[in-house]
């Protein structure tokens, strides 16, 4: 339902922005926390990174930084 593009990153750290709509029935978190498992298929291993800033946009878009856990 929602779209996820990557809109900037650093040495460390990638943003991510998030457009909906989204399903009311979830949280809005599950989505962002759902993008990092689904990096596994490009060998990111999900303890390697985590939620660093959400950012939220209006009802439907969000900014999400992505950070290296080390």
């Amino acid at each position: 339902m929602a779209t996820a593009t990557v809109v900037g990153s650093t040495d460390d750290s990638f943003t991510v922005q998030f457009e909906g709509p989204f399903c009311r029935m979830c949280c809005d978190y599950d989505y962002f926390e759902d993008l990092r498992y689904e990096l596994t298929e490009y060998g990111v291993a999900v303890d390697a990174i985590k939620i660093a800033d959400i950012t939220y946009r209006g009802d439907e878009t969000f900014l999400v930084e992505f950070a290296d856990r080390s």
